[in-house]
């Protein structure tokens, strides 16, 4: 639990897009203050410094770094970005999060944990679906063995973000050389549920496609068939290509019953004795995004931007309050576990095997 009775620590964020509209209202939410937004478009990262009341805009990591006071950076930029602006935050010696995900190379991964640990500095990954309530749930009925041993695993996630062949993405999506995709974007965070909640990968089976009518380099749509090291079978499906109706599917069956996700968002159990709900704790109950003190966002202009960058995300918020308080020395919670560079190292294995299964057509066995 984060202690309010300690002044906010200064945190810089360098990403203008998933960092203003997540990360900076989080971060204020969780007791930081946000010193500096740091953007590749001198202009736009100004404009929008501005709206969210930052004192300053700069496109110089170091400018941000070497604001007095600031202890902390967040790293919300295009994937390939991440390893050289994580590895110069950690050299200047400040704590660090990073989003997802983590770096393009498992080498990179392994380099920035070494250098975050021998540099004592806080390190943070941007996982923070650990907090919202499937996962919650999940690990609840599985850790009070409420279905047995766990069999079969289904992830599902269908979308129309990019149906439409007028929809826009960031430039980076659309860009092999920049990590684009969709799958990029979207698997390191059922890796890491996968890997916190039910055990290790032990194999992989990964195909990718583009299902919207878009003439793009990288998918919008991929499918994964993975088994576990204590012999679990599951499937990953996910897309923002398909018209229709957004549809979502997660469910694991076990020896002795099922637990899933129901259409209203609560946790289900289903075995011999009928269906019920699993109940979550209150502690670990999220509720709706909030609003921001008013006057934070600035003018009305760019409605959709400000719309967004003004609620408080309650999952982000969550991590940025346990990094902050792993900061402060703080005793964290058991449960959900920090994530760290330790998750970023063994994710990128599964995520690459994943990449490698899907370019090259073949199972890719990791254990």
């Amino acid at each position: 639990m984060t202690d309010s009775s300690v002044g906010p620590i200064r945190v810089i964020v360098a990403g203008t897009g998933w960092g203003c509209l997540t990360h900076v209202p989080a971060l204020r939410a969780a007791g930081f203050e946000v010193a500096a937004l740091v953007g590749n478009d001198r202009e736009r990262t100004a404009d929008r410094a501005r709206r969210l009341g930052v004192a300053m805009a700069t496109t110089s990591l170091e400018q941000a770094l070497a604001v007095p006071g600031v202890r902390a950076a967040v790293i919300a930029t295009p994937p390939s970005t991440h390893y050289e602006l994580t590895s110069a935050v950690i050299a200047a010696g400040q704590h660090v999060l990073c989003e997802k995900p983590f770096t393009t190379r498992l080498d990179d991964a392994r380099s920035l944990l070494r250098q975050a640990e021998e540099a004592g500095v806080v390190h943070v990954l941007g996982q923070e679906m650990r907090w919202l309530k499937p996962q919650v749930g999940f690990a609840i009925a599985l850790a009070d063995g409420l279905i047995g041993a766990p069999r079969f695993a289904t992830f599902v996630r269908l979308s129309n973000a990019f149906a439409d062949p007028a929809a826009e993405v960031p430039g980076w999506f659309t860009d092999k050389s920049r990590f684009g995709g969709w799958l990029n974007a979207e698997i390191p965070h059922t890796i890491d549920t996968v890997r916190t909640t039910l055990g290790e990968f032990a194999s992989v089976t990964g195909t990718a496609c583009v299902t919207s009518d878009h003439d793009w380099a990288t998918n919008d749509s991929f499918a994964v068939q993975f088994t576990l090291v204590n012999g679990l079978v599951g499937v990953i499906q996910a897309t923002q290509g398909a018209f229709g109706p957004p549809t979502a599917v997660q469910r694991i069956s076990g020896t002795a019953g099922t637990v899933s996700v129901t259409a209203e968002g609560e946790i289900a159990l289903d075995d011999a004795s009928g269906s019920r709900l699993i109940e979550i704790p209150p502690e670990y109950q999220l509720g709706p995004d909030l609003d921001l003190p008013a006057g934070v966002a600035g003018s009305n202009a760019y409605a959709r931007f400000e719309a967004r960058a003004t609620r408080i995300p309650p999952a982000t918020a969550r991590l940025a309050g346990a990094f902050r308080d792993r900061i402060l020395g703080l005793e964290p919670p058991k449960f959900p576990a920090l994530p760290t560079f330790f998750d970023g190292v063994a994710n990128t294995v599964v995520h690459q095997a994943i990449v490698t299964s899907a370019t090259e057509g073949r199972t890719v066995t990791l254990q």
